[in-house]
């Protein structure tokens, strides 16, 4: 059971940045054929937050907990960082128009699982 929840979080880690560009895919096509409203542009700074999230994650990985605790302090504040930048890209998701909506909020809810994920790979 544990390894076959490792290998789901591995999947929805790596998946993650897919998602992203996806979504931004999806936007784009979507602005130009609706117009822009404040609820669309809701959407963009939702995607710009969770795009955040998962940059800290990645650069995060570079600075795990070691030996040496300068990396510990730049780890654990990417760490928060990055939780930060999930929730508000959730909050904003959920305020935001459009379908692209739930794949952001998807994204948002991935991150802290990656986190999860790495923190049990060390």
């Amino acid at each position: 059971m544990a390894t076959f929840l490792m290998v789901v979080l591995a999947i929805l880690t790596f998946g993650n940045p897919i998602i992203l560009v996806g979504t931004t895919v999806l936007l784009f096509n979507r602005e130009h054929a609706e117009g822009r409203t404040w609820r669309a542009s809701l959407s963009w700074i939702a995607l710009v937050f969770a795009v955040a999230a998962v940059a800290l994650f990645w650069a995060a990985t570079r600075y795990g907990p070691s030996a040496i605790s300068q990396d510990d302090v730049v780890f654990r504040r990417m760490l928060r960082g990055s939780f930060l930048a999930s929730l508000v890209a959730l909050i904003l998701a959920m305020a935001a128009k459009g379908k692209e909506r739930k794949w952001i909020a998807l994204s948002a809810l991935i991150n802290p699982l990656s986190w999860f994920w790495a923190l049990m790979m060390i």
